[in-house]
């Protein structure tokens, strides 16, 4: 199982955190929660924030767009660092 090994420095946490919560829209699985970035990987886009309210992981791939839809940018929250390696290989971005 492949690592991810970038991490993101202050000011690439915010960044990420600020444009998460301008693209998403009511209903989706992160409206109103408390997000930090943690780290990011190319080529899938994939930016992974730490739920601090629930303890919890979200594997985000980010669209850079503001989304109309709440299930986009698609996002899985998972309970544990091994889910969210797991996730990221069963996306196929491994």
């Amino acid at each position: 199982m492949a690592a991810v090994s970038c991490r993101v420095d202050v000011r690439k946490r915010r960044m990420f955190a600020e444009a998460e919560k301008r693209r998403i829209v009511a209903g989706h699985v992160l409206d109103g929660r408390v997000v930090e970035a943690v780290a990011s990987r190319k080529p899938g886009k994939e930016t992974i924030f730490w739920l601090p309210d629930v303890g919890g992981w979200a594997v985000v791939h980010l669209t850079w767009t503001k989304e109309t839809k709440p299930d986009w940018p698609s996002a899985v929250i998972v309970d544990s660092w091994d889910n969210v390696l797991a996730e990221l290989v069963d996306s196929g971005h491994e």
